[in-house]
């Protein structure tokens, strides 16, 4: 190994498979080492134990250690992905003069959008454009609760917690692997059609400017139609069917 290079378990929470990942990165590149997925077991009735948390991570706990025991014992560094619906999104334009100002405020601007009161959740923010002091960001909220019990259970089962972030952050970010001037000062588009759900990703100069996520229904035609205009940064997406 590389000096100074880290491998890393990430994990896709699919409705239907588990997928993960290792990576080996260092300051300058990275590497795929191995890609797995396993079935995710929906019916845990056959099992007889008593938990007291919810059923979701109770399928977590399971569904993720059967996963994690079958291909990737022995790996002890996992970035997590929330899924989307499992967040609070809200894009937001802020006046500001410096970056630093956004993110203090940040919590203020985004507290009567959330169906949560403020203190129950974390709030995070991702810039996509700042000019003419004016900053352009997408706020995010993921519950204290969720936070604490997934961490809760990787941390009981002898993993390093080194990341979390949301899947759609996730595929942005994928963008990075191809080079920069494919997608610099352009409109990129991201489709990600899984077994019960799409992502769409609308990306700017590479960072994500706005998104959809919509249930697949069998025999259902879904249409996305991206509205917006480049020079001033104003997106948004209407679905039909």
């Amino acid at each position: 190994m590389p000096l100074l290079s880290q491998r890393y378990l990430i994990l896709d929470r699919g409705s239907r498979y588990y997928k993960g990942i290792i990576i080996e990165s260092n300051l300058s590149d990275f590497k795929i080492l191995d890609l797995k997925k396993l079935r995710v077991i929906k019916d845990l009735k056959f099992l007889e134990e008593e938990y007291d948390f919810d059923e979701n991570l109770y399928s977590f706990e399971y569904n993720f250690l059967r996963f994690y025991n079958t291909f990737f014992a022995g790996e002890d560094n996992l970035i997590f992905l929330f899924n989307n619906e499992e967040v609070f999104f809200r894009r937001l334009e802020i006046p500001a003069e410096k970056e630093k100002v956004v993110y203090d405020i940040l919590e203020n601007e985004i507290e009567a959008y959330l169906p949560v009161k403020l203190e129950d959740v974390q709030v995070l923010g991702s810039i996509y454009d700042f000019n003419n002091s004016l900053a352009r960001l997408i706020g995010i909220a993921i519950e204290n609760k969720k936070l604490e019990e997934y961490s809760r259970l990787i941390m009981e089962n002898h993993l390093n917690l080194k990341m979390i972030t949301i899947e759609s952050f996730a595929l942005a970010s994928a963008i990075n692997l191809i080079p920069r001037e494919n997608f610099l000062n352009k409109i990129i588009g991201q489709l990600d059609i899984g077994y019960s759900k799409t992502i769409l990703n609308i990306l700017l100069n590479g960072k994500k400017v706005c998104g959809i996520l919509t249930e697949n229904v069998v025999g259902q035609e879904v249409k996305f139609s991206v509205i917006g205009k480049y020079q001033n940064h104003t997106f948004w997406i209407k679905k039909s069917y």
